[in-house]
């Protein structure tokens, strides 16, 4: 059952299409993986889904309610977290304070902080500052931010992005898990690793076109997926 869809969005910058009649479903439950070049409007769906751009065209519908166009504001307090290609954690503040604040949007107590700082991975670190921690526990501290006001959708944009290969194997740990507590999750990667690893479908975006979608192994094997972005070397 569709968690949220997308129906013919389009999305226009001057005389260049950054989506163009798109149209899918992120199911109750699953990882959906979002791949393709640079430029193909991967970021771009994730901003207009959660109300940082208005599409030209089209509707979002999440939970059978017509959210297009809606401030960020209220998409989150309807369910629906992202992160951010650069994480933007308050340095000057300790993980636990960082998260209380972003707390404060859906009344999260500390019981409940606390178990998402579990669930992360941070339970050492909570009362360290942000400036100091590594890539990897930004990168955990991102998501925490993301659960702590209680999605039911979580939109990850290159999480892994800087993280060598144990540590991308160390968050995607934590991915599943999230998963595995009853959060659908949407995510924009580079890493065909990864997307075969975690995803259960997967949609390949190029010039703001879908252009395939399907289970990981189908589409690494589809001919317009290879030629446009996998390259004609790669083997799935």
């Amino acid at each position: 059952m569709a968690l949220l869809e997308v129906r013919n969005l389009s999305k226009r910058f001057g005389g260049l299409w950054a989506l163009k009649n798109v149209s899918l479903d992120i199911n109750d439950g699953e990882i959906l993986g979002i791949i393709g070049p640079n430029g193909a409007g991967k970021t771009t769906l994730f901003n207009c889904i959660t109300g940082y751009y208005r599409p030209d065209s089209g509707k979002v519908i999440f939970q059978s309610r017509d959210i297009t166009g809606l401030p960020p504001f209220k998409i989150a307090r309807l369910g629906i977290a992202r992160t951010f290609q650069l994480t933007k954690a308050f340095n000057n503040l300790t993980v636990l304070d960082n998260l209380r604040i972003a707390a404060l949007s859906r009344g999260t107590d500390l019981n409940e902080v606390l178990e998402v700082i579990k669930l992360v991975g941070l339970e050492g670190k909570r009362n360290s500052l942000a400036s100091s921690l590594t890539i990897l526990e930004r990168k955990r501290l991102e998501l925490a931010r993301a659960l702590v006001i209680k999605p039911k959708l979580l939109l990850l944009d290159e999480v892994m992005a800087g993280l060598k290969p144990h540590e991308a194997d160390e968050l995607l740990d934590v991915i599943l898990r999230i998963n595995k507590s009853g959060v659908t999750i949407a995510i924009v990667e580079h890493v065909m690793r990864t997307i075969k690893k975690v995803c259960n479908r997967v949609v390949v975006l190029d010039f703001g076109v879908k252009i395939a979608e399907g289970l990981p192994e189908e589409v690494m094997r589809d001919e317009k997926v290879i030629k446009a972005y996998l390259g004609e070397e790669f083997v799935a």
